[in-house]
């Protein structure tokens, strides 16, 4: 079997040539999925925002609710001064959007302490917003900065006050993936389509020169070649 070993001063050219390219390849490769995941993490912001900027101005339906003891703990750490832990759980859904409730009620007047997580983001939960709230005296805390949502959205619910900004480990990444190869794909698919069209009217499958009368359908600005087969430089091979 070839052994794969970087290139050599004393290599043949012939070697040189070939390891310098597949290192030029590999490097390219780096940057286009650098790229492409960069893209995706954009993406990934968007719909987790745009997912909170259309939530449903009603409450959504509790999908979750269940009482607890004392001593579970909050999901996060709290001020001094807090109860041990929360009383209650609820948990409802919207469309790309999840909203938790930890809060420590003990029947008097309501909830005394409650932590708020806003999770948005699709298909997996990417950005989440963490809120705690007193209310004697009324206070709230945000541990990880958020953006206010714009004035001319309906605030009815705490869900549509701020935008998500922290990343959620799993669900960003996997989000950005998956976002990255759809435009990746959408992008493969868009160039073969033009490359396609390109080849039946007779032009260079890369750069579209009009190949119609020259000897050999090689393209003389990108050598490329046409309706004949092939790709050349450039062509699809390259995509």
């Amino acid at each position: 079997m070839p052994s794969h070993r970087l290139a050599r001063p004393g290599d043949p050219p012939e070697c040189r040539r070939k390891h310098d390219r597949t290192a030029s390849l590999a490097v390219m490769l780096v940057f286009r999925s650098l790229r492409y995941l960069a893209v995706g993490a954009l993406i990934t912001v968007a719909v987790s925002w745009i997912s909170v900027l259309i939530s449903p101005t009603k409450s959504p339906p509790v999908i979750a609710s269940l009482s607890m003891a004392d001593q579970r703990s909050w999901p996060m750490n709290v001020p001094k001064g807090w109860p041990a832990g929360p009383t209650e759980f609820k948990e409802s859904q919207s469309a790309g959007v999840r909203t938790i409730y930890y809060l420590y009620d003990r029947g008097l007047h309501g909830a005394s302490h409650w932590v708020s997580v806003v999770e948005a983001g699709w298909p997996f939960r990417a950005l989440d917003v963490v809120t705690l709230q007193t209310r004697l005296p009324r206070s709230t805390v945000e541990p990880w900065p958020a953006i206010p949502c714009p004035p001319w959205i309906r605030k009815d619910l705490p869900v549509r006050e701020r935008l998500p900004t922290r990343p959620i480990p799993f669900g960003f990444v996997a989000d950005a993936a998956f976002f990255g190869a759809m435009m990746w794909l959408t992008g493969r698919y868009l160039r073969r389509v033009v490359a396609s069209t390109r080849r039946r009217r007779g032009n260079c499958a890369h750069c579209g020169y009009d190949l119609r009368g020259v000897p050999g359908k090689l393209c003389p600005e990108c050598g490329g070649r046409g309706p004949e087969g092939g790709t050349g430089r450039g062509g699809l091979g390259s995509v």
